[in-house]
Order: structure tokens, then sequence, then C-alpha cells
């Protein structure tokens, strides 16, 4: 049983209540398979202007799901 101390019970109770979207970070292949694209359809899409650049931290390569998802809404749109 975890037990909180009462200011720390409320300190948890207004963190929930804010509204935060969920970052998805996932690596190419995964990326590709989310949008149903190969992979070199995945890395034309990040030669394009505007699209959302990968966080790499050494040979490690993430996409933000949300952050092309709300890029592929800006290309239908404009």
């Amino acid at each position: 049983m975890l037990s909180v101390a009462p200011k720390e019970a409320q300190n948890m109770a207004t963190t929930a209540q804010a509204p935060t979207a969920p970052i998805t970070l996932t690596r190419p292949k995964q990326t590709a398979e989310h949008f149903q694209i190969s992979i070199m359809t995945l890395h034309r899409w990040r030669q394009r202007d505007g699209f959302p650049q990968p966080l790499k931290c050494g040979q490690i390569v993430l996409y933000d799901i949300a952050a092309i998802e709300q890029w592929l809404t800006g290309q239908v749109e404009g």
C-alpha cells in the first residue's frame, strides 16, 4: 500500500489535472510502420520543409509521431 502525505497528494492531484499530450517517440522502422510507409519514404519526408526533425542521441534516431501527424494534417490542408 502506498501512503502519501496530504501536501504531496494535493500536488499530485494538481499535476494529474493538467492536460498534456503524450509524447510518442519511435525509431524509424516503427514510425514507418505506424504511417504504413517505407523507411525510404520517411527519409524523403524528412527532407521536406517543415517536417519535424527527429531527436538524435548518438546513433539512436527517434521520431515524434504526434508532430508528424500534425505536419501531415498541415500538408493536406495547405
